[in-house]
């Protein structure tokens, strides 16, 4: 189960997990797919017998589970861990547990999603590598931890409320004002390809946002756009935006 990181080797990847379920007749599982890498599947895969699950009901990064007939069941293969957060350790952060897992040298794409929930750290992974990581992994950031299997957890995605003024709805226009930017800037993180709407990347500056949108900027966070509430004295637009925290 390679993982797929560019556009043609997920491309590549898709065709060849579609080949081996038909030809063999049986279900076949995908790694862990980002938002952007499921984005591209379901374009691919609009009339394929193709199944998505991270473990959880709100999971962000998914396998896919590719069927043979369409009523076939498919075991996803995926288990939850967790271990307790002490008390002294409370400035642990996802960054550390996902760097403890990395630390192991397994590819991030038998991981799902990894967070920090109520006191727990919790991380879905591909069943597979589940054994190995309750024995290899003995600290977070200095904590002494003990992971153990548990029934799945549900993340709450919180997201703060947040106001912008943008002379347009240019996806330019919202990139530099949601990482606090130029335009000029805003449009060189779109050809870097550092910015995505509804987890397909962005190629064109002039594109427009709409309500709804959900905006995901390299190193500044996801955001998803909502209402026009009104405009300022000098006619710009103010948009209110929900950011994931």
């Amino acid at each position: 189960m390679a993982q797929a990181n560019s556009t043609p080797e997920l491309s590549a990847r898709i065709k060849d997990w579609i080949s081996q379920s038909q030809r063999y007749h049986h279900v076949v599982l995908s790694c862990f797919l980002t938002e952007e890498e499921q984005a591209l599947l379901k374009n691919m895969c609009r009339y394929e017998h193709v199944k998505l699950y991270g473990g959880c009901t709100n999971a962000i990064r998914q396998r896919a589970a590719f069927l043979y007939e369409a009523e076939d069941e498919a075991d996803f293969e995926i288990t939850c861990l967790k271990a307790p957060v002490l008390k002294r350790f409370h400035d642990i952060t996802h960054r550390d547990l996902l760097g403890a897992l990395m630390s192991l040298g397994i590819d991030r794409s038998r991981f799902g999603d990894c967070f920090i929930e109520s006191g727990w750290l919790v991380a879905y992974m591909d069943s597979e590598i589940a054994e190995y990581v309750k024995r290899n992994v003995s600290s977070v950031k200095r904590m002494p931890v003990q992971f153990e299997c548990c029934d799945p957890i549900e993340p709450i995605r919180k997201t703060e409320l947040l106001k912008i003024n943008v002379t347009s709805l240019r996806i330019d226009c919202v990139v530099a004002a949601l990482a606090n930017v130029s335009r000029t800037m805003a449009a060189e993180m779109i050809a870097q390809k550092r910015v995505s709407i509804d987890h397909k990347l962005v190629e064109e500056s002039k594109r427009l946002c709409n309500n709804g949108n959900t905006i995901s900027i390299s190193g500044k966070g996801r955001f998803i756009v909502g209402n026009t509430i009104g405009t300022t004295r000098k006619d710009r637009m103010i948009v209110e935006v929900e950011k994931f925290v």
